[in-house]
C-alpha cells in the first residue's frame, strides 16, 4: 500500500467544506484555481518519488492558482520524502502558485515538517486546521487573515 500509493485529486461536495475522493459522496461543487491533492499513505523513501511526479503530473494537467495538500492521511514523512514535498513546493513557488498544507492531524508528521524544513519553505501561515481554512486564506480574491493551524 505504502509503495504503490499515488496522490488523488478531491472534489468539494457541494453545499459543504467538505473535500472528497472522486466518485463518492455526491454532487460536486467546482472550485475554480484550486487543486486538492491527497496522499493516503506515509510519506516515506519507498513512495517519495513516486509522490512528487504524482503531484507534479497534477499540477501540470491542471494549472491552479492554489494547490492544498490535504494530510489527513500522512501518519509520518522521512527526509527523502520531505526533500519530495520541498521540490513540490518550490515548483509552485517558481509558477506563482500558491501551496499550503492542510489537516497535518499526526504529531509525527507535523514534527517531521518542522524538522526538515518544510514549514520554514511554505510559511507557518500555509499550514491550516482545513482544506475549506486554506482555500478561504489562500485562493486569488479570498479574504485575507483566515486562521491557520
Amino acid at each position: 500500500m505504502t509503495t504503490r500509493s499515488q496522490p488523488i485529486a478531491f472534489n468539494k461536495i457541494a453545499g459543504t467544506t467538505i473535500w472528497w475522493p472522486p466518485g463518492e459522496g455526491g454532487e460536486i461543487e467546482p472550485v475554480p484555481d484550486v487543486l486538492v491533492v491527497a496522499f493516503q499513505a506515509p510519506l516515506l523513501f519507498a513512495n517519495a518519488q513516486s509522490f512528487q511526479h504524482g503531484m507534479l503530473d497534477l499540477l501540470e494537467r491542471q494549472r491552479p492558482a492554489l494547490l492544498v495538500l490535504e494530510a489527513g492521511g500522512i501518519a509520518a514523512i522521512d527526509y527523502t520524502a520531505a526533500q519530495s514535498l520541498l521540490a513540490v513546493a518550490g515548483v509552485c513557488r517558481d509558477r506563482g502558485i500558491a501551496f499550503a498544507i492542510a489537516r497535518v492531524e499526526s504529531v509525527r508528521a507535523r514534527r517531521a515538517l518542522q524538522q526538515f524544513g518544510v514549514v520554514a519553505a511554505i510559511g507557518q501561515d500555509h499550514l491550516f486546521h482545513s482544506v475549506d481554512e486554506a482555500v478561504g486564506a489562500l485562493r486569488p480574491g479570498a479574504r485575507k487573515g483566515a486562521a491557520g493551524a
